[in-house]
């Protein structure tokens, strides 16, 4: 169960990832690609954020970029949670378990997507882990803001730096101080946002936000 776990809060954080909210940007630009996928998410226009994330090869290279950070650093993590049988494996066998996964997180971040936008009705994780988790994100999200701390553009590429300020709340600290790292490439459409480029910088915050999660639900 608590790989399984795992997985749920890789679903959770790159879900939570592009629902940032941002302030006002010109259009044709890496800042109006982010605060629009923001505020697609937060209004639950999916539509608008087919716009501007390429969803499918976003948490796809999300995922597997996660599932190797924390597989070269495994042995950092089995010390750093010693009590966790989760972590008592080499890199090996943790690059074949995200590979074995891979589809059943897909099916699964898919199906928070559907449940979220759709506003589904909550259910036990046990029930349903797409509903139960959709939930989960909707507090999340609520009780989290961003802007963006660093912005590069080089012609058609750009990279941008976004903090996430979580609330006081419990929700809140979970995900307060976390910074992702986006690449963005205008199309012919515009700017869309590619990927997460600090897969290792997120691995321990990430993590440990992971570890009081599951504390926080009475799953330790």
């Amino acid at each position: 169960m608590k790989r399984t776990k795992f997985f749920f809060g890789a679903a959770m954080c790159l879900l939570l990832a592009v629902s940032a909210v941002f302030a006002e940007a010109e259009k044709d630009s890496p800042e109006y690609a982010l605060k629009q996928a923001a505020m697609a998410v937060r209004q639950k226009d999916e539509i608008l954020l087919t716009k501007f994330v390429n969803e499918n090869a976003f948490f796809a290279v999300a995922y597997d970029d996660g599932a190797t950070a924390l597989a070269e650093n495994i042995a950092d993590l089995k010390r750093r949670y010693p009590d966790d049988p989760f972590f008592w494996h080499d890199t090996d066998f943790m690059k074949d378990y995200a590979a074995q996964h891979k589809t059943y997180a897909m099916f699964l971040i898919k199906g928070i997507r559907h449940a979220y936008f759709n506003d589904m009705p909550p259910a036990s994780l046990e029930e349903n882990p797409a509903l139960f988790l959709a939930e989960e994100l909707r507090t999340f999200i609520s009780e989290s803001d961003g802007e963006i701390i660093d912005l590069k553009r080089q012609g058609d590429a750009a990279r941008a730096r976004v903090k996430i300020t979580g609330s006081q709340s419990d929700y809140g600290r979970l995900t307060d101080g976390l910074v992702f790292e986006f690449s963005l490439r205008r199309e012919k459409t515009g700017w869309q946002i590619e990927k997460i480029e600090n897969a290792d910088e997120l691995l321990l915050p990430v993590t440990d936000s992971a570890e009081k999660f599951w504390t926080l639900k009475g799953w330790q």
